[in-house]
């Protein structure tokens, strides 16, 4: 076997790699954000992984999951699997664990309280606020994001979000990023047919925001002490900008009202 040379990445710190062979992520929901998650973790040299999500691939998958294939499609492959062909892949020494249920459904049997990062790729505003509180309990670290697409033909609109939830730091209700009327609003939409719009650029831009953001808090290589973090992205303009309520946080004290 060919010895992978990390070289490039020296800058991180002598130890890096290191530091990276020895943490433990987990993807919870490996579509098109979660495979871009699993593929850069793999190029980066992360080597213990927990990959969580209940659903076959399909058809629809096709033009935003990385590593996804027809062949999949047609024998309905397990998104996990394909995640995970794709990060042994490019190492295959990586030692992966396979959740096919809902990440609620495997508290007991997992590893996923042995993260340092949860990297959470879910739909569900519910899904994040009960993925928090277990990742507070375990003083684990949630990095979410996710993409939005709304509006009427010929008058579409494209936003995003990457967003952190550090033990000690706001959660996602103290940043504003999840609030009553948003999950009033979702409880509305509720089992409403209707696709989800997704493209795959949208995805690895703040997937990839996402990964940089977790190479930082694991190595410190910027000097810039990440508290908290909250980039929302304009899909039609093509931007990352510091959401608004940063300004506002940066005026209090970093701490959490509600786990304390």
């Amino acid at each position: 076997m060919v010895d992978r040379d990390f070289s490039r990445q020296n800058f991180l710190g002598d130890d890096s790699q290191e530091v990276f062979e020895s943490t433990h992520v987990s993807v919870v929901g490996c579509g098109g954000g979660g495979s871009q998650i699993g593929t850069a973790l793999s190029h980066i040299g992360f080597l213990n992984y927990t990959l969580v999500d209940p659903d076959t691939v399909d058809n629809s998958n096709l033009v935003r999951m990385l590593g996804a294939t027809k062949q999949d499609v047609e024998e309905e492959t397990p998104k996990i699997k394909i995640v995970e062909r794709v990060i042994k892949g490019i190492n295959p020494n990586a030692n992966v664990e396979l959740v096919d249920k809902r990440w609620q459904d495997a508290i007991g049997t997992s590893k996923l309280s042995k993260s340092k990062i949860i990297f959470s790729c879910l739909d569900s505003l519910r899904d994040r606020l009960e993925l928090e509180a277990f990742a507070r309990r375990h003083n684990i670290i949630v990095i979410d994001f996710g993409t939005t697409i709304y509006g009427e033909k010929g008058n579409y609109a494209s936003c995003g979000q990457v967003v952190m939830s550090k033990p000690g730091g706001p959660c996602f209700r103290c940043v504003g990023f999840i609030t009553d009327k948003a999950l009033e609003l979702e409880d509305q939409k509720y089992g409403a047919a209707g696709m989800r719009p997704q493209v795959v650029w949208s995805n690895g831009i703040l997937a990839n925001l996402a990964i940089g953001l977790a190479v930082d808090l694991l190595t410190s290589w910027s000097n810039d002490p990440k508290e908290v973090f909250y980039v929302h992205y304009d899909g039609n303009k093509l931007e990352l900008k510091p959401n608004p309520n940063m300004k506002k946080l940066s005026e209090k004290a970093l701490s959490c009202k509600c786990y304390g």
